[in-house]
């Protein structure tokens, strides 16, 4: 049984490069049919599954429908339903794909990007070079392979430093978030104090309670929903509806 899950886990991580590929190559069309990216940009849209909109920074802000080389500035939040999935390529090299039933904010973005241009990016790092964003419920997974760069995840339980990783994040948005690294080292934080979690831990956030981190036999499991293919081939992602305190322990 358990070469066997080892065995799946391998085409997983097989399959999930491919596809990752390909989206990447999507979004280096996308990106490269405008000369130069306006000095705003915090990020695209490159690909939309399902029900997705985008809400901007303004109070009572309408939501747009998301689509498909559809510019993210800062402040704009990403709205997905019941059917919806999407990637987005930033500003700061991160890859997000956002799941369904999600709702992420996009505080701020640090312009790395090859696309800003070399005087975009001198101007970047002279600056703070910290990107922002919030998750506010739902579930997403990023992987940014620049380790100079501090990213903050701001989840209802814990917040998430990253640099040059790639991980899952998935919370109720009240009292339970659950953290998954992959690759990397990030250090999450709350109120309680600070842990480091790498490659192959997982982290569980309750509100008011220190932060505990395990390590998991197959970490891939958890993010079995990035690829859109049928689910029935892998693992379930996390069914969110069933994201409480109470069934932490079982994580």
């Amino acid at each position: 049984m358990t070469s066997d899950r080892i065995h799946a886990g391998f085409w997983f991580l097989f399959t999930a490069w491919l596809f990752q590929l390909l989206i990447l190559v999507v979004a280096c069309l996308i990106i490269s049919s405008n000369a130069f990216a306006a000095d705003d940009e915090a990020g695209r849209i490159v690909d939309v599954r399902g029900d997705a909109w985008v809400a901007g920074s303004e109070p009572g802000a309408a939501k747009l429908p998301a689509e498909i080389g559809m510019v993210l500035n800062p402040g704009d939040t990403v709205i997905t339903g019941p059917t919806g999935r999407l990637f987005i390529l930033c500003a700061d090299e991160s890859l997000i794909q956002i799941h369904y039933n999600t709702s992420f904010v996009i505080d701020q973005v640090a312009k790395t990007a090859g696309w800003f241009g070399k005087n975009q990016i001198i101007k970047a790092a002279a600056k703070t070079a910290d990107s922002l964003y919030r998750l506010i419920n739902g579930e997403i997974w990023l992987r940014n392979k620049n380790r100079h760069l501090r990213i903050d995840i701001e989840l209802s339980t814990v917040v998430v430093g990253v640099r040059g990783t790639e991980l899952n994040l998935v919370t109720n948005g009240e009292d339970l978030s659950v953290v998954t690294v992959l690759r990397g080292t990030v250090m999450a934080a709350n109120a309680t104090g600070a842990i480091p979690v790498t490659a192959g831990q997982q982290v569980t956030a309750v509100a008011g309670q220190p932060l505990k981190a395990v390590m998991l036999l197959t970490p891939t499991d958890a993010v079995q929903w990035t690829l859109t293919i049928p689910d029935s081939l892998f693992y379930p992602a996390f069914n969110l509806s069933d994201l409480s305190p109470e069934n932490a322990a079982g994580m």
